[in-house]
């Protein structure tokens, strides 16, 4: 059997490229926002404001100092909820709960409650912008980069970046079906494969670059400074390091079953076109016809 390339429209291609650097560059924006919204989850969210309550207002030292004001007021008050002294913060947690823990549980249970409902309800849930800025003193400058921060690792904007994000991916699905069409054979998966290699490999090297150049927790226990950069700044950037190398993989599986299908299909064509020419070759000559009698002539 011959192999015969189907003659497609000279437009085909141009559709092809066109389509393709389309869902290229759209591809980009959805993987971008997919690792926003992984990175704005509340697991993260809990990781972030950890390190700016234990470390950076030095809560751990601040709760010896008022955690008998707490216990005073669970005893005369059992059956209220629990308020943090000096400020405005109220929790779930009634007084005869308090009576009950341990210092560390007691500790657990409201920074608990705070990650949980700042991160739903928004930091002003909690306590307002005004009220922690009074407090701040020196770290007034500091507090106010931790409350942009705290900001935009809520639920809300989780949720808006999943919206989008789902957005982006159905737009992406419609450009990739026919970029698929106008592709051809098995440059269907290598041309998928390539665009999925723009959409991830820039981000992922550097995003690579990027943790190597954090410096290492050893330092950061010194230093506030390299102790956000490598307790907070380093598990994000893993995160979304993660899921590009995962999609950098996938593009080079694709565009490697693109290119072994595509050279082998030409080595098909070639040896099926080879055996054909040989076939022809190699037919047996057919014998001529006999020669018809000839007429006798006057002489004879």
């Amino acid at each position: 059997m011959v192999w015969i390339r189907k003659s497609r429209p000279v437009w085909y291609k141009d559709a092809k490229w066109i389509f393709g650097f389309c869902f290229a560059f759209v591809l980009t924006l959805t993987l971008l926002l997919f690792n926003l919204f992984q990175l704005t989850s509340f697991k993260q969210a809990k990781n972030i404001f950890s390190f700016f309550t234990l470390d950076f207002f030095q809560v751990d030292k601040k709760f010896d100092q008022f955690y008998s004001e707490i216990l005073a007021f669970s005893r005369e008050n059992p059956d209220e909820y629990l308020s943090i002294p000096n400020t405005s913060i109220r929790l779930n947690i009634m007084g005869k709960d308090v009576i009950q823990m341990t210092k560390e549980e007691l500790k657990k249970a409201i920074f608990s409650q705070i990650v949980k409902e700042s991160y739903e309800k928004g930091l002003k849930a909690i306590v307002s912008e005004e009220e922690l800025l009074e407090r701040a003193g020196e770290r007034k400058q500091q507090l106010q980069l931790a409350i942009h921060i705290f900001n935009f690792f809520n639920q809300k904007i989780h949720q808006r970046l999943k919206s989008i994000f789902l957005f982006f991916a159905v737009v992406s699905l419609f450009l990739l079906l026919p970029f698929i069409f106008f592709s051809f054979r098995f440059g269907k998966i290598f041309n998928v494969g390539l665009c999925f290699c723009i959409a991830s490999f820039p981000s992922f090297s550097l995003l690579t670059i990027l943790e190597r150049t954090l410096p290492p927790k050893q330092i950061g226990k010194s230093n506030l400074q390299a102790k956000f950069l490598s307790e907070v700044a380093a598990p994000l950037i893993r995160v979304a390091q993660k899921n590009y190398r995962i999609f950098f993989l996938i593009s080079l599986g694709l565009i490697f079953v693109g290119m072994i299908g595509g050279i082998g299909m030409r080595i098909k064509e070639k040896i099926a076109s080879t055996k054909s020419t040989l076939s022809v070759s190699r037919q047996p000559e057919l014998p001529l016809p006999p020669s018809p009698p000839q007429p006798p002539t006057l002489s004879q």
